[in-house]
């Protein structure tokens, strides 16, 4: 009897292990054999998924897109009507998780670089789109300022962001980011709940 395997849950072990060593090495450092290497499995075993160093990358941005969807399914609540406010949405945008830096490099990365890994690059510029889609919906569902320049001016804020806190983390705090976005909207006239928190 064949085995069954479940492809979804070995690409999620091989993202898995390719951010922990990006994370530790640096993004240049993931080859198909490092990550084998971090598994501790032949190089068979990645490349029977994924058979290139570009699909490893994408793999990954894959499963930290699903990732942020979820938590993003969570900002709305079950009802599954309600969409996330323009504050959740970008206060949530400006938080870190154990592996949003490595991400970050690898995003630089591929963006210094946009004609050598072009799949890459443009994945990266439709999950920016996306982003300010959503930021997009989000002010356009509750604030009383135009909500095209207030989803301009947190998207701009954040991708900044992101870029800062590879340069110096310690002084770009996602608290500190939170605190200078949640000014700029209320500047800008968001409608933002009374609680920051």
């Amino acid at each position: 009897m064949p085995i069954i395997v479940d492809e979804g849950a070995r690409r999620a072990l091989i993202a898995g292990a390719t951010l922990r060593l990006a994370q530790r090495e640096g993004v240049g450092a993931v080859t198909i054999r490092a990550v084998a290497r971090e598994l501790g499995r032949s190089t068979v075993f990645v490349t029977n998924y994924l058979g290139t160093r570009t699909e490893l990358l994408l793999n990954v941005l894959s499963f930290v897109r699903a990732e942020w969807d979820l938590a993003l399914d969570g900002l709305a609540g079950t009802d599954g009507d309600r969409r996330p406010s323009l504050w959740e949405l970008v206060r949530w945008s400006a938080t870190e998780d154990e592996f949003d830096r490595t991400v970050r490099h690898l995003w630089l990365e591929v963006l210094s670089r946009p004609t050598a890994e072009p799949e890459l690059f443009r994945t990266l510029r439709e999950d920016a789109r996306r982003q300010h889609d959503d930021l997009a919906a989000a002010a356009a569902a509750g604030a009383a300022a135009p909500s095209g320049a207030l989803a301009d001016l947190a998207y701009l804020v954040l991708r900044g962001y992101y870029v800062s806190s590879i340069e110096d983390g310690a002084r770009w705090t996602p608290e500190r980011v939170q605190t200078a976005l949640r000014q700029l909207l209320e500047l800008a006239g968001a409608l933002l709940p009374d609680d920051p928190g």
